[in-house]
C-alpha cells in the first residue's frame, strides 16, 4: 500500500485495455484545492500518444494503484494537435506547474463533456 505520493514516481501506467501508457515521472498537485491532481507521464507509448508526447493523467481516471497504475479511462489515441477532443498534452512541463495543471484541467473537462452523451447511449 502506498503511503506517500512520491511512491507513485516510477510506477508503470496501463490502460483498461492492458496497454502500457508509460511510467509516472512526477505527481501534479492542485495547489488551490490542496490535493493531488494527477500524474505526469514524460515518455508515452507511441501506440497511444502521437510522437510519444508527455501527458498529464488526472487522478479521477485511475482505477487501481498497487505495483502498477491501472486506468479506468484513457482515449484510444491522443493526437498532438491539442484539440479539445483529445487528452491534453504538453511538450514541456514548464516552470509554472499551476498553469500547466489549469490548462490540463480545462482540456480534460472538455473531453469529459464531449464523452458524456456517448457513455449514456452505451448504457
Amino acid at each position: 500500500m502506498l503511503t506517500e505520493t512520491s511512491e507513485l514516481v516510477g510506477l508503470e501506467i496501463y490502460t483498461n485495455r492492458g496497454l502500457l501508457l508509460g511510467a509516472v515521472g512526477d505527481v501534479v498537485f492542485d495547489m488551490e484545492k490542496e490535493k493531488v491532481y494527477g500524474v505526469f507521464v514524460e515518455k508515452t507509448n507511441p501506440l497511444l500518444v502521437e510522437d510519444e508526447l508527455p501527458v498529464i493523467v488526472p487522478f479521477r481516471w485511475m482505477e487501481g494503484i498497487g505495483d502498477v497504475l491501472i486506468l479506468r479511462y484513457f482515449p484510444k489515441f491522443v493526437n498532438s494537435d491539442g484539440s479539445p477532443e483529445h487528452l491534453p498534452f504538453m511538450k514541456r512541463l514548464g516552470k509554472d506547474i499551476e498553469q500547466a495543471g489549469e490548462f490540463a484541467g480545462h482540456m480534460i473537462e472538455d473531453v469529459e463533456r464531449s464523452l458524456e452523451p456517448q457513455h449514456k447511449e452505451q448504457k
